[in-house]
């Protein structure tokens, strides 16, 4: 599974917040590829203690296809595990004043399914500073199966 982060970010002193963040995702199943996303990305970037902290109810990710939502669902035991999250710092330099793309990397915990496992994003992963608003990009493909999730159904998580 592939996860795309878009923050529409907004700057309260030195900590950005979004409840309306775009997150994108492609998931694997041994007949094909598919393409997912959800609008309901929230959380908060502080840059005065470099922490990240991200929330994505997995029962808005959105396929396009309803039966395959249905059994993403299942598969992801949507009802005892809600929320996928992310909450880390940001390790390396980052300057806010700065308003060209800035590499940086973010390490922390994610967790789906239940299951809590320590992540480092590296490059590609920027922030950038746009009229008063945190734009994050980046990518990072994770094999789902250390979630305790079948890899025949996702395979990688991506942040971008």
């Amino acid at each position: 599974m592939a996860l795309l982060l878009l923050l529409p970010c907004f700057a309260a002193g030195q900590t950005y917040q979004t409840d309306s963040g775009h997150a994108e995702f492609t998931g694997h199943t041994p007949l094909f590829s598919f393409k997912g996303s959800s609008d309901s990305l929230s959380g908060s970037v502080d840059i005065a203690d470099s922490t990240v902290q991200f929330t994505l109810p997995v029962k808005t990710l959105d396929t396009g296809n309803n039966k395959r939502d249905r059994d993403m669902m299942n598969v992801l035991e949507a009802n005892k595990f809600p929320n996928a999250t992310f909450e880390g710092k940001i390790t390396s330099s980052f300057n806010p004043d700065k308003l060209s793309k800035q590499e940086v990397t973010v390490k922390g915990t994610f967790t789906i399914h239940g299951v809590s496992q320590s992540l480092e994003i590296p490059v590609p992963y920027s922030l950038m500073i746009i009229n008063s608003k945190l734009r994050p990009r980046g990518n990072k493909n994770l094999p789902l199966t250390i979630w305790n999730l079948p890899a025949s159904f996702f395979t990688v998580w991506m942040t971008k």
